[in-house]
């Protein structure tokens, strides 16, 4: 009996660094790190606190990440190997975190798709390809960081971006609005074309 009370008083001190983690910063996200599973901090607005585990879908394989970017998911999907998934992958979800200066807000969170691991020093120990025939992506402020994704990425919420990423594919928006609103760092590139398309 008074192991099981310690236990739950464990957990919900870990609740409570969880939520604190998760305030820290919108644009920070979770990473495994690739010879331990275990979650590590980035030093460039790659990564959060180890315990964000918790708010994350970490996954290994496509089924699981289709469920990983979808609605009813975490707003950050990490995987920690290449994957080749054979169906369109559709990005799609609001979703919210507690505000770090006043966590009992609610803030927006963009969706961020992490595609690389981490150490324990927050170096980024390694890069990983996400392969599909398109990305679909229908969620706002969405981010892809640290790796490739191969294939066509088509647009239709405002604020896609990419930090440390490759796009092997065309880059194709909805409407000028939401290509305007496009970003992406100097690490970053998209190998085709960037344009407009409104048929998507």
């Amino acid at each position: 009996m008074k192991l099981k009370t310690i236990l739950i008083i464990a957990l919900l001190v870990t609740s409570i660094f969880v939520v604190g983690g998760c305030a820290k910063d919108q644009d920070e996200t979770p990473n495994v790190d690739e010879n331990t599973g275990d979650q590590t901090d980035d030093e460039t607005d790659e990564n959060e606190d180890p315990d964000v585990v918790t708010t994350a879908s970490i996954v290994d394989n496509g089924e699981d990440f289709l469920e990983a970017v979808g609605p009813d998911a975490f707003w950050l999907a990490a995987i920690v190997k290449d994957i080749t998934i054979d169906e369109d992958i559709v990005v799609e979800g609001e979703y919210t975190v507690p505000d770090r200066e006043d966590p009992s807000k609610e803030v927006p969170a963009g969706r961020k798709i992490a595609l690389y691991a981490q150490d324990e020093d927050r170096n980024k120990t390694a890069s990983y390809t996400l392969t599909a025939p398109r990305m679909i992506v229908k969620s706002k402020d969405t981010k892809i960081q640290g790796g490739t994704f191969v294939g066509d990425v088509y647009v239709q919420e405002t604020g896609f971006n990419l930090v440390d990423a490759t796009i092997e594919g065309n880059v194709y928006f909805a409407s000028e609005e939401l290509m305007t609103s496009f970003k992406f760092d100097d690490k970053s590139e998209v190998t085709g074309d960037t344009e407009v398309k409104t048929e998507q």
